[in-house]
């Protein structure tokens, strides 16, 4: 066959460019896929927000009323000294806050942002001791024995007007190595003195208890150098703890729960984003007591702490970061700044969650 002749004037076809639909259209389609990237991107990134909001609240929860509950289920313990075993304080000052031992758990209503009552008698918070608490939430103090007690070695034992109380050394040195004037107790499970102490630990394993002190660091100082009686070697020697749990400003500027141990310059911030803090104490009316709650009242309607056998916490937390939820998240919380059951709106977008628990004071149990 014969071919076909070439046409020398027939050019092949070439791209001579895009036209300006064509780029529209690539544009458009470009934008498009670009905004998706991004919705995704920011969905998850705020999915995460919210993840990790929630999941920072609940840790702080249960962080919190764990710290909380061992504290109050260990508060009144005092070594071999029980509920019936005479305690005779001989501190300065043994009546106010940080120093009054006689009851195991103490607690405190907001009455107003400004004041704080304790049982009946309405006896106010110093306001020296809890510094800058936040208004109409409640304060809890619990007090306990810190740490293993340590034996009283005899000879030379411990007389009434003596001013020093020897222990094993070992003890001693392991038990109080912490800086002097701590608050400690001296009991032979049948008698009970409190006291500070008034020098650091040393190799002899000797206590001093000498009357004075009251311008030492974490005061009071004793009052006397006696004792409630001559303590042997059947003795036995325990440091001694104020803890008062309360709501104030943190290091961010936001609601904490601080907890203080003694004097006011104790306190410490233990966990951020705690809002609030209700109480409820569990009181055994009956005659005679059977160690069961008959009723949970407000601190300022408790007529003697000492027939307290359980502690209601409720708590409200809150998350560090705004802006995780769509809109103010409404909250149920039974509290001063809310009070019934009605929804509280809050100001901002941040998440909130409501935690509670009822603790047993187990040394008022037994």
């Amino acid at each position: 066959m014969k071919p076909c002749a070439h046409n020398a004037n027939v050019l092949p076809r070439r791209q001579r460019g895009v036209s300006l639909v064509e780029i529209m259209i690539a544009i458009t389609v470009g934008l498009v896929l670009t905004a998706g990237v991004i919705q995704v991107f920011v969905s998850n990134k705020q999915a995460y927000r919210v993840q990790e909001g929630l999941a920072r609240v609940q840790e702080n929860g249960r962080f919190t009323l764990a710290f909380i509950t061992r504290d109050v289920r260990g508060s009144g313990f005092l070594g071999c000294a029980g509920n019936a075993t005479p305690i005779v304080n001989t501190l300065n000052d043994k009546t106010s806050l940080p120093w009054n031992f006689a009851s195991p758990i103490q607690g405190f209503e907001a009455i107003n942002p400004t004041t704080w009552w304790s049982t009946t008698a309405s006896l106010p918070l110093d306001a020296s001791i809890i510094v800058s608490a936040q208004g109409l939430t409640d304060v809890l103090t619990v007090r306990r024995s810190v740490g293993d007690p340590v034996p009283v070695v005899s000879p030379p034992g411990t007389p009434t007007g003596s001013t020093t109380i020897t222990v094993t050394v070992t003890a001693a040195l392991g038990a109080f190595n912490t800086p002097a004037n701590q608050i400690a107790m001296i009991s032979d499970c049948t008698n009970a003195a409190v006291f500070q102490i008034r020098n650091a630990p040393n190799p002899s394993g000797t206590i001093d208890h000498a009357s004075g002190g009251a311008s030492l660091p974490d005061a009071p100082g004793n009052a006397t150098d006696a004792l409630e009686k001559d303590f042997t070697d059947t003795a036995e020697v325990v440091r001694l703890s104020t803890i008062t749990y309360y709501i104030r400003s943190g290091a961010s500027g936001r609601p904490a729960l601080w907890r203080q141990v003694g004097a006011a310059a104790g306190a410490q911030e233990l966990v951020e984003g705690v809002e609030d803090m209700q109480i409820r104490y569990g009181v055994d009316t009956d005659n005679p007591p059977d160690r069961v709650p008959n009723q949970y009242l407000q601190a300022n309607l408790v007529t003697n702490f000492n027939n307290v056998v359980s502690v209601r916490v409720d708590l409200l937390l809150q998350s560090i970061e705004d802006n995780l939820t769509n809109a103010p998240q409404s909250y149920t919380y039974n509290s001063k700044n809310c009070p019934g059951d009605a929804g509280c709106p809050p100001a901002d977008r941040r998440y909130r969650q409501v935690f509670g628990a009822t603790i047993g004071l187990r040394n008022e149990l037994l």
